[in-house]
């Protein structure tokens, strides 16, 4: 080709005006195959959408129905006649506990609405307890302690020189000898009595305490507390004994029962911590009866209705097992399929560096 015709005026326009509607028509082709490209991105993500969306509408569809149903399904009157068998029963229940602790409760109490308790546990035990006390100190009055010292003065009560006197020995020759007599004297070792001379050490210590004045007073001391300690520990076991029996009968009327699920707990349980309120117990039997009843409608409803327009349950792009349309599980399988095809060792691993 001669140059200098290729470059003059006229050659050149003509060469312009060619290569710019050869660019022009390639540009125009470019910018249509993207916009083709967009179309099916906007068809395909609308179709991803589409059917998720529909996804979460079933799944609503189907708590709907679940709760709906489940609602006529389990009432409170439902559970008070499903408590009431168990009851009566007196078996152990899944989850619930052991419904032979409340053997013996009144079941007409168990008719919906039960009232909440007007006192709490620890109230109710407060409450009996200062009275049963105020009861026992009328039965067993503090004033019955002032007899103490005056029968320990007489328990121990010193023998005079001159008077007749009769005691055992309690060691040394002649243990558990008795020995009468007139008291004739008395040393710091020994007593002298009619004719014989008894070691001080041969006598038991409430003897020997009415012969020494220092043994006397302590003897004394120590009958007094010995004898408090003992009419306080009967106070204590008669009041231990009126709560053992009028609490129990107190939680129940309180509205209370025995925990079905606590070992021990019984209708004659005087221990607040083995009850609980009957309102309560009846409110958490219900929720248990009604996530029961629902966990199994929802297994059943579940697949029935997603079968119904065309889901199984299949693997998504990322291995999750989840609901989808059959088509969809389809392509994503033929996906994996063939990408598994291209790269047979690839099993997930991000493919081997290039060589540098």
């Amino acid at each position: 080709m001669d140059l200098y015709k290729w470059l003059c005026p006229a050659t050149m326009k003509r060469a312009l005006l060619c290569l710019g509607f050869l660019l022009g028509t390639q540009m125009y082709c470019l910018a249509d195959d993207e916009l083709d490209d967009d179309d099916d991105s906007e068809v395909e993500a609308a179709e991803s959408v589409d059917w998720k969306l529909e996804r979460d509408e079933i799944l609503k569809e189907i708590k709907q129905y679940v709760d709906e149903t489940v609602k006529k399904m389990v009432t409170r009157d439902v559970t008070s006649k499903f408590i009431g068998t168990w009851i009566s029963k007196g078996q152990q229940v899944p989850i619930l506990g052991n419904f032979k602790n409340l053997r013996g409760d009144d079941l007409t109490l168990w008719k919906w609405p039960i009232p909440a308790p007007k006192q709490t546990l620890q109230e109710i035990v407060e409450a009996k307890s200062a009275e049963i006390t105020r009861r026992v100190d009328i039965e067993l009055p503090d004033s019955a302690r002032d007899n103490y010292p005056i029968e320990a003065q007489k328990k121990y009560q010193m023998y005079k020189i001159g008077e007749e006197v009769n005691v055992v020995l309690r060691s040394g020759l002649g243990t558990n000898t008795e020995v009468s007599g007139l008291f004739r004297a008395i040393t710091a070792e020994r007593i002298h009595i009619g004719k014989r001379y008894v070691t001080r050490r041969d006598l038991d210590p409430d003897t020997e305490a009415c012969f020494y004045k220092e043994q006397n007073s302590e003897k004394i001391d120590e009958y007094v507390r010995r004898e408090n300690e003992l009419y306080s520990a009967r106070k204590e076991s008669r009041r231990e004994e009126l709560k053992h029996q009028e609490l129990p009968p107190e939680f129940h009327k309180g509205g209370y029962v025995p925990d079905p699920k606590k070992d021990g707990a019984s209708i004659k349980t005087a221990k607040d911590e083995f009850w609980q309120s009957r309102r309560e117990l009846h409110t958490k039997v219900f929720n248990t009866l009604t996530q029961q009843a629902k966990e199994k409608l929802t297994a059943i409803e579940t697949p029935k209705r997603f079968a119904e327009r065309g889901y199984i349950q299949a693997e998504n792009e990322e291995g999750e097992v989840e609901w989808m349309p059959q088509a969809v599980a389809d392509a994503i399988k033929a996906a994996k399929e063939a990408a598994e095809a291209v790269n047979p060792n690839h099993n997930g691993e991000p493919d081997d560096m290039p060589p540098y």
